[in-house]
């Protein structure tokens, strides 16, 4: 079976490059080694594979065939030993980051262990902070915040989500259907998380309320996005909260969006290193998995 493999490998290299000679200079191999491996597919395969047309070989209809399959064969192989490579180059080291501390919990707890699990050779230091630290301190070597700052000597890259919305336990929901949003605002008991203010909510509310900036009053502010998703759930208010952690309760019907014509603003965030950090690459690693987690999850 490894010959039949190596011959195919062999073939699809002929057909690509026209020649013997050719697929010999490409492949590191003499001319004569190549076409004994064509000349023992063509014998395991029962029919010819390649014919003469002018200065080049050509695969005959069974040959085309052959080497479609030869050709993905040897793609993936490539594609495999690439990504072995990359992983090799940033699947070792420690890398130190704060978040805010809201961002604690739900899907992050996710993305981190999947990235873990993936580098079995990082190790990582997270803090979940109330205020931003300074990407050019020695500190911390990757910092997420809603603040962009801009210089020279920091890079950054946008984080996007899969976006937020409100939600509400089913009988709340309910309720909340049945009004207009100036009763929502006086009525329903609010959850603030510190991503969201309450003159955040009173200004995505305002347009509702005739264009009067109302006076929200809320039941709790807590920085803990863990504690508001379970208030919420338990029916203690209306809370704004990630979609990205809220597929499970919306499938199974603990959770309801609510208020889906309210504008909801969303909160950038941004991710913020050193630019001439010696840890830049597995900072960019752990990005592209955070990119790409986001991206599944969204889809």
């Amino acid at each position: 079976m490894i010959d039949k493999i190596r011959s195919m490998a062999v073939f699809s290299f002929v057909v690509e490059e026209g020649s013997f000679a050719a697929a010999a200079l490409k492949m590191g191999l003499s001319a004569a080694a190549v076409s004994k491996h064509v000349d023992a597919l063509q014998e395991q395969i029962g029919h010819v594979l390649l014919v003469k047309r002018g200065s080049n070989l050509e695969p005959t209809d069974e040959g085309h065939i052959l080497f479609l399959s030869a050709r993905e064969m040897v793609r993936m192989a490539e594609i495999g030993l690439e990504t072995m490579a990359d992983t090799d180059r940033v699947s070792s080291g420690s890398i130190r980051i704060s978040m805010p501390v809201f961002l604690s919990g739900g899907i992050l707890q996710e993305i981190v262990e999947d990235f873990l699990l993936a580098n079995p050779k990082v190790s990582m230091h997270l803090d979940f902070v109330k205020t931003p630290s300074n990407p050019l301190s020695d500190e911390y070597d990757l910092s997420v915040t809603t603040a962009l700052v801009e210089s020279s000597e920091i890079s950054y890259r946008t984080l996007v989500g899969g976006g937020a919305a409100f939600y509400a336990a089913p009988d709340l929901a309910e309720r909340i259907a049945q009004m207009e949003i100036s009763e929502v605002i006086r009525k329903i008991p609010i959850l603030l998380s510190t991503d969201y203010t309450a003159s955040d909510w009173a200004a995505m509310f305002q347009n509702g309320t005739k264009g009067v900036k109302p006076n929200l009053k809320f039941r709790i502010r807590c920085d803990d996005m863990g504690l508001i998703h379970k208030l919420c759930t338990s029916g203690a208010g209306l809370a704004i909260l990630p979609k990205s952690r809220t597929f499970s309760d919306v499938a199974s019907g603990r959770l309801v969006p609510v208020l889906n014509d309210v504008n909801l603003k969303q909160v950038d965030f941004f991710a913020i290193w050193a630019t001439r950090s010696h840890k830049a690459e597995l900072i960019l690693s752990f990005l592209d998995h955070v990119h790409d987690s986001l991206q599944r999850m969204k889809s």
